[in-house]
């Protein structure tokens, strides 16, 4: 961060970073002489990827970035944006287009670049009140309008599913064969936390409970150990007895727009059977 983000008084520059090919320009051309009679010098760094953007933003190299829609929510999801709900008085009092997430304002919605304006976190006070604040306020009317609040359009989905054998051969459970089990799913604005496995045995059998969460599997006594991966979102355990086995499994994952989490569970009847399974059955 450059020495006048130290005191509001001093910044006589300002570092914008910008991810969009193209944005940099725009912000320059526009923005740039509106700044200069407040007494701000703009410069504009253009990341060359996402992954320099996103150190710039975390080490506070920049006082403030340029981000386009598409790409809000991943880098909100990791805790890069300033939270400026505090300031939504402010924001209204100026009439400045908004870009929030649920209940939180991150920035000034810069429609007309299909971006936003916003800040890192971790600005000092003085500098954000006195300096940035008013310069989002200003980016907003330029390039917004004036007196409207707007919402991502994107949703929040976590769809899934177990999928795995649901007959099991005598010849794999009479000599104990592992079975693997996936969660598969498609999110969209979702990110995967936790998988929880349980099966429950048959009754009456030698077979007992088995449970894994994430990488951890479990290795009852005298028993074979069950593997559990979740990145692959696989478990790997045993079958070793006859009859009706109930599969349960809890996800649990995070909604990226709010930061809510969500759990739900979902069973699955495994049958070990006599004999073999007949082909196409």
């Amino acid at each position: 961060m450059n020495e006048g983000t130290k005191n509001a008084k001093k910044l006589s520059s300002m570092k914008i970073a910008t991810l969009e090919t193209g944005t940099g320009p725009a912000i320059q051309a526009n923005l740039s002489p509106t700044l200069r009679k407040m007494g701000i010098h703009v410069e504009i760094f253009e990341a060359k990827n996402f992954d320099e953007f996103s150190t710039m933003l975390s080490s506070l190299t920049v006082d403030a970035a340029v981000i386009p829609i598409t790409e809000v929510e991943k880098i909100a999801s990791q805790g890069l944006l300033q939270d400026l709900t505090e300031h939504l008085p402010y924001f209204r009092s100026r009439g400045t287009l908004l870009y929030t997430s649920g209940e939180t304002v991150l920035g000034t919605h810069l429609s007309g670049l299909q971006s936003i304006l916003t800040i890192p976190p971790g600005m000092p006070q003085e500098v954000m009140v006195d300096v940035l604040l008013p310069v989002l306020a200003t980016a907003g009317a330029m390039y917004s309008g004036r007196g409207v609040t707007v919402a991502p359009q994107d949703k929040n989905t976590f769809e899934w599913e177990i999928h795995g054998p649901d007959k099991i051969p005598e010849s794999q459970w009479s000599k104990c064969v592992s079975q693997t089990y996936q969660v598969r799913y498609k999110a969209e604005n979702a990110k995967l936390l936790h998988i929880i496995w349980n099966k429950k045995p048959p009754a009456g059998t030698s077979s007992v409970e088995r449970s894994a969460m994430d990488n951890e599997g479990d290795h009852p006594d005298g028993k074979r150990p069950s593997t559990a991966n979740l990145d692959s979102g696989t478990w790997n355990v045993p079958y070793c007895s006859k009859g009706t086995y109930t599969m349960t499994v809890t996800v649990i994952w995070l909604c990226t727009l709010d930061n809510i989490k969500h759990t739900e569970t979902k069973s699955k009847t495994i049958e070990a059977i006599e004999g073999e399974i007949e082909e196409g059955k």
